[in-house]
């Protein structure tokens, strides 16, 4: 199972988190996306669990998105931070 490094893993939880915002959505959404529990997808959305390498690809998709787009966003919004 692969996940992100740590800081990116809280850098794609958080861009998940403001995508579910934009599209004014919680994170029970992502229920029938990634097939987990409750207690478990938010654990991710919250940046407590790493999303694995599959649950970002189908969380990416679910939005509309590819992997591609979903972490470049990501690192962007993170590296914006670290540079503040």
């Amino acid at each position: 199972m692969n996940t992100p490094t740590p800081s990116l893993s809280k850098a794609i939880s958080a861009e998940i988190r403001a995508e579910l915002a934009r599209k004014q959505l919680d994170a029970k959404a992502l229920l029938p996306v990634l097939e987990l529990s409750k207690n478990t997808i938010y654990s991710r959305v919250k940046g407590d669990t790493d999303f694995t390498t599959a649950e970002i690809s189908k969380v990416a998709h679910f939005f509309g998105l590819t992997e591609y787009d979903l972490i470049d966003a990501a690192q962007k919004t993170s590296s914006r931070g670290a540079a503040a």
